[in-house]
Formats: C-alpha cells, sequence, structure tokens
C-alpha cells in the first residue's frame, strides 16, 4: 500500500494506521486519495497531532481524537480519527487548500455513513476516542472492527459531548475479534520485543550503543 507508517513505528501504530486505512478504503474517495498518495508516510503521535510535513512525504496523525462539528442543518455529529487522515492526505496531495481538503473530506464522510461539516470553521472541538473508526452515525456511536465489520457501541443523544467517547467494546463480532485482537496484539509484541533483541545485539556486535 503506497501509505504506510514510518519505519521504526511500533506494532501497535502500525496495527492502528491499517485499520484506518481499511475503514477508508469502503470509501470510493478515499482509496483514491490512499493509491495516489504514493510513499506517503505516515506518524502516528498520542498528543492531538494532525499535520503535513511540507519539507517531507510525512503526515503526523493522532488515531485518538475525533472531530466534534455542527453539520449544515445545525445537528451535532462526531468524525472519526480515520476520517481526519484522509483530510491530511488530500493536503499532502493538492497543497494547503483548505476549501479543497475539506471538499474531499465531506464527500469521504458521505460514502462512509459519517457526519459531513457545514464549513471548515465549523468545527466544535476534539473528542477522545479508543477506535480510530469511531464515529457517530444515525444517532448512534459506530466502530469498525479489526474485521472491518462496523458495530453499534450506543445511541449518541446529538448534542456535545464530553471530552471522551464510549467505549468501544467488541460490538456484535465480541467473541472473535477480541480472540483475534489478542493475538494479533499478542504476535506484534512478540516481534517487536524479537526486533529490539535483534537490533541491540546487532549494535553490541557492532561496537555501537542502543
Amino acid at each position: 500500500m503506497p501509505t504506510t507508517a514510518v519505519p521504526g513505528s511500533t506494532s501497535y501504530e502500525v496495527i492502528t494506521l491499517n485499520q484506518a486505512l481499511n475503514y477508508l478504503n469502503k470509501s470510493p474517495t478515499a482509496w483514491n486519495l490512499i493509491n495516489n498518495s504514493s510513499n506517503v508516510e505516515i506518524i502516528v503521535n498520542n498528543v492531538g497531532l494532525n499535520m503535513v510535513m511540507t519539507t517531507s512525504r510525512e503526515i503526523v496523525w493522532d488515531p485518538s481524537v475525533a472531530h466534534q462539528l455542527r453539520a449544515a442543518d445545525g445537528t451535532i455529529g462526531i468524525q472519526s480519527p480515520a476520517l481526519a487522515l484522509a483530510h491530511e492526505l488530500a493536503h499532502k496531495l493538492y497543497g494547503n487548500n483548505e476549501g479543497q481538503a475539506t471538499a474531499f473530506e465531506h464527500q469521504v464522510a458521505i460514502e462512509l455513513g459519517e457526519p459531513t461539516r457545514a464549513d471548515y470553521e465549523s468545527l466544535l472541538g476534539y473528542v477522545t476516542v479508543q477506535n480510530a473508526t469511531q464515529h457517530t452515525e444515525n444517532g448512534q456511536w459506530v466502530a469498525s472492527d479489526i474485521f472491518g465489520v462496523e458495530y453499534v457501541i450506543c445511541p449518541y443523544n446529538g448534542t456535545v459531548q464530553e471530552n471522551t467517547a464510549p467505549a468501544t467494546g467488541w460490538g456484535a463480532q465480541s467473541a472473535a475479534a477480541a480472540a483475534a485482537a489478542a493475538v494479533v496484539m499478542a504476535a506484534a509484541a512478540v516481534g517487536e520485543v524479537a526486533y529490539i533483541f535483534l537490533r541491540t545485539l546487532r549494535k553490541a556486535r557492532h561496537g555501537l550503543g542502543t
């Protein structure tokens, strides 16, 4: 896939990014963005940064920050962190044009069933989520599991929320998704430990510091 995590990313960061990209690929417009973003690398962070690095091929993205916004009809909704990534990818391809990036975001939101903002200035705030695909849709909090299956978390009352969204859980796929997630994360953890060990061993053999 042309859009990848930067080298040295943790297993968790790679898994989280891939989950967001798989979700976005359900949108033809987002699929186009992702597959035309040649050699773009994503720096995953947890300090609320979403931005394009203008002097490199990198995008900084936080998978835990969803956007709370007001739609043209006055209703309030929450867009997923994955959609914020699509917005930044649009900037990477088309430059610092907020109107164009927001237009792409708007189309992707429609195709994924996420709320759309009236304009760029309609952002009301930020909500911390546990899943990069978590958003509101038709009066519900919803998210996609690691298989790409969308599930309902709980009702959403359409008003301004607290800073933290409801826990995602595992939805209708609870047993299968929880088991698969445990296996994936365990394997990722083992792989990461092995990578660190081999890197340390290699450096030690060459007389380098860790």
